[in-house]
């Protein structure tokens, strides 16, 4: 038995070896993780925890992995601030840290990874998905346990394709994180036969740009959307502007990332009106927990008292816990030459390690089952065979409905549902309205029904034209071209015909300019022809020089006929237009349009056909106007007037809703083919119809022009080219009184007489026009319509004077004539003998005053009957 002394003496060495022992464990080395996340959100406690119990795990039941290594973890809030978080990696860098865990978002991530290139320590992250971080030159030190965003986006597309939809939009917020999946889901999108109508940003600079970009993608048509949000309250504020643009409903899908997943997961506050907005919507994210996570979930539901299920992120930062060891363990490894020690102080990276990059670092790692499935990494640092999962929002919660595991198709354990409840997917493009014209609707039968009726009268006009063409209503106004007019309406309305073809084809496009252009310039050419034919006839002293015949006249009309096919030759020769499909998705309607490929050919030459039509609508204006006061009997220029105007105002309208955006297809036709029905309509009544009318009823030529006032639409006129007053026979006549003569001689004419007087107007009239030398000296004028209207004038009174070749105007106190004489002879003659007998006077005595005949169609001065007029013969007079 040991003395007492001894029993002192072994007391005290056994306390000093208890000490010894405490010493050596409290200077063992330690192997330092820094926590990176912004603990500022409750979501993060949770992963907190999975973090810390992994270190236990690693410290005690499998300290095998990291050996000789005490792992110490230390929360450090980054505040989601990339300044904060610069400055935490400067000062756990100077503290000896040797890995970091984090940072969540993807943005925050690439800030520590570039402080920590070249650096003793890797960043292992369990949420940052940016396909960015890969970039190895950029962040060598960087490696992750979730898939990058590279996978989730092949993900989104192949959810999309197995829907059946094959045209989306993408709209993502600026930031690293949603851009990069919308880069990648740019680039794959073709490899799943997916287009994509719109590819937008949104950098969060204001309402109006937001809700201006919101927009675009409505008037896309875009029905299925691809929402790439950076955070949960992003998540909110975008689908809430959706809704506000009635973008959210059944019509419409969302399909997000996983930064959108966790939306109802508690950490933010979603109102009952932002949840109505939610419902329908979709979003991928990695498939975290699967029975790989059961461990996981039982020793963390004991050690904490709290489930894992809701915590998102946790398992994988658990397994970034785990592989950051394994990988350090590598380096321990009887083929590494680290030490603990050196591993703890940092020295470890020189020599061989020297400048070590993550692929480096990752070299010779072996796969393990972590809580989330196998791991093992690519040369990048990233995830090898990642799996993800779809949820869908239903209801209060979000719901997993599919997997894809280790890269593989998607997996559907239920159906989707849609915002409307059920399980059929919406179409990806809006449901529109064919907007056409077509032959079967009522209202095109009702126009096409009165166009024909229309065609059937003005095409039996044609014979009827040329069967009465010698009738003295016909032949002064050219039944010839009165025929060439109606060919070219009918021509016109044929235009509607083509006009109502449901989808247009390059044929039809063509032809309905072609037959438009052809009628317009076969009844415009017509009507030009002939006023061209009435103003040389009365108004232009060179037509009584220059034959205008029938030939001449048709020449020229083919001519104004022949540029218009040219114009159209070359339009479709350089500028064919074809049928296209345009979808106005705003309006919800599908309708066609002829257009050219090239839009500015296309404009050039429809302008060089304004030009050119509206010049020769320019010229009937004008000479409709020069020759208002023609003769009445050829008188039709204020009828032509009338039609001429009537056709420059169709157009106008006609243009007005050619180019009203709104206008539906079938409105726009109505319009046109009503108008332009209209302008056919009064074009015909004023130059062809209001003649067989009066052909019809008996009505003579002048009563017309009387009734109608000057009207327009004069064509060819004498067949030897002579003018209107050609035929007017000049002939000595004896005035008789009650059958006995009572003037030796007179002279005595047919003539065309307008002016200021009390018999007369500013209109051609034919009157019989009589100089009586004796007993008085009178000129007298009886109106060959109504004798009743006569005019007696003292020549005396009377100053005479030349006008032109065939004109020559008298002038007295009371008034202003013109009359228009046969030959330049026969116009001097007569001023010749008035001024002769102003000279030399017979019976100046017996002179009277001029006056118009008062009473019974007899001038104040004498008892006067006037002679016979002077009627017209065929072979002196052709029509006009």
């Amino acid at each position: 038995m040991l003395s007492q002394s001894w029993k002192s003496v072994l007391g005290v060495l056994a306390i000093s070896l208890g000490l010894i022992a405490r010493d050596v464990v409290a200077v063992n080395p330690q192997f330092k993780i820094a926590v990176m996340l912004d603990f500022t959100d409750p979501a993060n406690t949770p992963v907190l925890q999975a973090i810390k119990l992994a270190a236990e795990e690693l410290n005690t039941v499998n300290n095998t992995i990291l050996p000789g290594l005490e792992i110490v973890v230390t929360a450090n809030g980054t505040f989601g601030e990339p300044s904060k978080a610069i400055s935490v990696t400067n000062r756990i860098l100077n503290d000896g840290y040797q890995a970091v865990i984090g940072e969540e978002y993807s943005d925050i991530s690439t800030y520590i990874g570039y402080a920590l290139a070249g650096q003793a320590a890797f960043q292992c992250s369990g949420s940052a998905t940016s396909p960015d971080l890969a970039v190895k030159k950029n962040y060598p030190n960087f490696f992750r346990v979730v898939p990058s965003d590279n996978a989730q986006a092949t993900v989104i597309l192949g959810f999309i394709q197995d829907q059946g939809w094959s045209t989306v939009a993408v709209f993502a917020s600026s930031g690293t994180y949603a851009q990069g999946i919308s880069d990648i889901i740019v680039q794959q999108a073709a490899n799943y036969q997916i287009t994509l109508s719109n590819v937008l940003s949104y950098d969060g600079t204001g309402p109006d740009d937001l809700n201006t970009k919101i927009e675009r993608i409505k008037a896309a048509g875009s029905r299925i959307i691809i929402l790439l949000c950076n955070d949960l309250p992003e998540t909110l504020a975008l689908t809430t502007a959706f809704a506000n643009e009635g973008m959210v409903g059944d019509d419409f899908v969302y399909v997000g990332s996983d930064a959108m997943a966790s939306v109802l997961g508690g950490s933010v506050n979603v109102s009952a009106a932002q949840l109505a907005n939610l419902q329908g919507l979709f979003t991928t994210s990695p498939l975290e927990y699967s029975s790989y996570a059961d461990g996981l979930r039982s020793r963390f539901q004991t050690k904490y008292g709290s489930s894992l299920d809701d915590a998102e992120m946790a398992a994988f930062n658990y397994d970034a816990v785990y592989s950051m060891a394994f990988a350090y363990g590598n380096l321990l490894s009887p083929t590494g030459t680290a030490t603990a020690v050196s591993i703890s102080d940092g020295t470890w990276f020189a020599g061989a390690y020297a400048g070590m990059n993550v692929t480096q670092f990752l070299t010779g790692f072996k796969t393990f089952d972590g809580a989330t499935g196998p791991i093992s990494f690519d040369s990048n640092g990233d995830i090898i065979g990642a799996s993800f999962r779809v949820t869908n929002c239903v209801g209060n919660s979000m719901v997993q409905i599919a997997t894809s595991v280790g890269g593989n198709k998607l997996i559907y354990s239920q159906l989707p549902t849609f915002y409307s409840g059920l399980h059929t997917p919406p179409s990806d493009q809006a449901l529109l309205k064919d907007d056409v014209v077509g032959f079967h609707s009522p209202s095109s039968i009702a126009v096409l029904a009165i166009v024909s009726l229309a065609m059937t009268i003005i095409l039996g006009s044609i014979p009827v034209l040329f069967v009465f063409r010698a009738h003295p209503i016909l032949k002064p106004v050219s039944p010839e071209f009165m025929a060439l007019s109606a060919c070219g309406m009918a021509i016109c309305l044929i235009s509607i015909y083509v006009d109502a073809i449901a989808i247009p084809s390059r044929q039809s496009c063509n032809a309905h300019v072609a037959v438009l252009a052809c009628g317009f310039g076969t009844t415009v050419g017509s009507i030009l022809v002939k006023l061209v034919r009435l103003y040389r006839i009365f108004d232009n002293k060179v037509a009584q020089k220059q034959a205008l015949n029938t030939t001449r006249l048709f020449i020229g009309s083919a001519g104004i006929v022949g540029i218009e096919l040219l114009l159209v030759v070359i339009f479709n020769a350089a500028f064919p237009m074809y049928g296209n499909e345009i979808q106005d998705i705003t309006a919800g309607r599908r309708y066609y349009e002829c257009k050219s490929e090239s839009a500015t050919g296309q404009s050039a030459l429809t302008i060089l056909f304004f030009i050119y039509n509206a010049g020769l609508l320019i010229s009937c204006c004008y000479l409709a106007f020069a020759t208002r006061n023609i003769y009445s009997a050829f008188n039709e220029c204020k009828s032509i007037g009338v039609a001429v105007y009537n056709i420059v105002f169709c157009i106008i309208v006609v243009l007005l809703v050619s180019y009203m955006g709104s206008t539906s297809v079938l409105t726009g036709w109505l319009v046109r083919s009503i108008v332009l029905f209209f302008a056919i309509l009064v074009t015909y009544g004023a130059i062809i119809g209001r003649f067989l009318f009066s052909l019809a009823r008996g009505v003579d030529a002048e009563t017309i022009g009387m009734r109608s006032g000057s009207q327009s639409n004069s064509a060819p006129g004498a067949q030897n080219g002579r003018s209107m007053a050609r035929g007017l026979n000049t002939k000595e006549k004896n005035i008789t009184r009650k059958g006995k003569p009572l003037m030796a001689s007179c002279k005595t004419n047919t003539l065309h007489v307008r002016g200021a007087s009390t018999i007369t107007t500013s209109q051609w009239r034919r009157f019989t026009v009589s100089l009586v030398a004796h007993p008085i000296g009178v000129l007298v004028l009886i109106k060959d319509k109504d004798p009743s209207r006569s005019l007696a004038i003292p020549i005396s009174s009377i100053t005479a004077s030349v006008v032109d070749s065939n004109t020559f105007k008298i002038t007295w106190g009371k008034g202003t004539v013109s009359m228009q004489c046969e030959t330049e002879a026969e116009t001097t003659d007569w001023v010749g003998i008035i001024e002769s007998y102003k000279e030399n006077p017979t019976e100046s005595s017996m002179l009277l005053p001029s006056s118009p005949v008062m009473s019974g169609g007899r001038p104040q001065v004498g008892d006067f009957v006037a002679t016979k007029s002077m009627h017209l013969s065929d072979n002196e007079l052709g029509s006009v």
